[in-house]
């Protein structure tokens, strides 16, 4: 898994108001849409290293989707509504939301103990008398390692050329067997629920804990929620080499990168996905009856200043109203996915490049689409 810390870029219209706000209308004439995708997209691809965009917008109850650039340089092979991208750490919203679901029907608590469904006892797993939560998982709050193991951490933090391939070694050479010996050498510095610390490792173990309590694959779990009544029929959990998405590229690296090879659950990374089936997952947070969608967007860890996370959302209260984020990232793939409830609004782009200004580049994009779709004079 390879994902920018989604704190790092998600500085997004952090205005604070007073009382309720007058929502005045979204723009949502396709016409009038598809100009400020055009508009924005053509000015992300003068980016040279933007090699190709994906774009589209949930407005209106419509999807409109456009596409620049080429997935490989001199090709001509524009992306489309078919092209099948690594949508990364977005895979944790996914799972926020299957375990949003468990919590509904009564097998899951957030105060329980993880413990209960590890198959070692982990004493490590606790400081000053308080454990790892399910709570603290959702949250990035249980103090666990960015990566297990160890040796992943920091590798994307070099830039070097070579990063992608010495990710993928690793990647292949690891497994379950091993993620347990090295969730035991896990040393906590803070009480759990304390402070937030990203953690695909503790994702991970969440998958774990609802494939043990649900008695099911996580993939399969995926398709019977979720991507069956969301009508995402190109959205796949993809584990251990069987990614069927298009290469990207890292850096300024000419040949493409490895795809993703997650051997481990699928919790933090693994999910792939059209642009389209994206917009339908977002239509399915902002227009589903479905109590397991209005349960994840509880919020279920504040630090009491500006970051506030539900069920593996990023939540943010701005002049637009309270809206959903997160990034994720891969050796060559980059994409944000935001959803705006207030407005029955959503904004997904994807970027076949991955480098360490992607993800601001991409977020100031979704800044001037949302001020242009929508008007906020009262």
């Amino acid at each position: 898994m390879r994902c920018v810390n989604p704190g790092s870029y998600t500085i997004f219209f952090l205005l604070l108001l007073v009382g309720q706000p007058t929502w005045a209308q979204n723009v949502t004439d396709t016409a009038s849409v598809a100009r400020i995708l055009r508009r924005e997209g053509e000015k992300l691809l003068r980016k040279p290293e933007i090699r190709s965009l994906s774009v589209g917008v949930w407005v209106g109850g419509e999807p409109v989707t456009r596409h620049f650039g080429e997935l490989s340089a001199g090709e001509g092979n524009t992306p489309t509504d078919r092209t099948v991208y690594e949508i990364a750490s977005v895979t944790k919203t996914m799972v926020g939301y299957l375990a949003a679901a468990t919590v509904e029907t009564g097998k899951l608590s957030l105060d329980e103990d993880v413990r209960t469904y590890l198959p070692a006892a982990y004493p490590n797993l606790e400081m000053d008398g308080e454990p790892i939560r399910i709570k603290h998982l959702l949250t990035h709050t249980s103090g666990l390692p960015g990566f297990l193991p160890l040796a992943w951490n920091g590798v994307f933090e070099t830039f070097a050329a070579d990063v992608p391939d010495r990710f993928h070694e690793l990647e292949e050479a690891y497994g379950k067997e091993q993620f347990w010996k090295d969730l035991a050498t896990v040393q906590l510095t803070e009480a759990p629920g304390t402070t937030y610390s990203y953690s695909s490792a503790g994702t991970e173990l969440l998958a774990y804990i609802l494939e043990s309590v649900n008695e099911m694959p996580l993939s399969e779990q995926l398709s019977s929620l979720l991507t069956e009544p969301a009508v995402m029929d190109h959205t796949h959990l993809r584990l251990a080499g069987t990614n069927d998405a298009v290469r990207g590229y890292w850096m300024e690296n000419d040949e493409p990168s490895a795809l993703s090879y997650n051997s481990l659950w699928g919790g933090g990374v693994g999910v792939t996905a059209t642009l389209p089936d994206l917009l339908r997952y977002a239509a399915w947070q902002l227009g589903s009856d479905d109590p397991a969608v209005r349960r994840s967007h509880e919020v279920i860890y504040t630090d009491g200043k500006s970051r506030h996370i539900a069920y593996c959302w990023n939540v943010w209260r701005d002049k637009y109203g309270t809206s959903y984020n997160h990034h994720g990232g891969s050796s060559g793939t980059q994409n944000w996915l935001y959803i705006f409830p207030d407005r029955a609004l959503a904004i997904s782009l994807i970027s076949n490049h991955s480098g360490p200004k992607t993800a601001g580049q991409l977020n100031q994009t979704v800044h001037r689409i949302v001020r242009q779709l929508v008007d906020t004079r009262r």
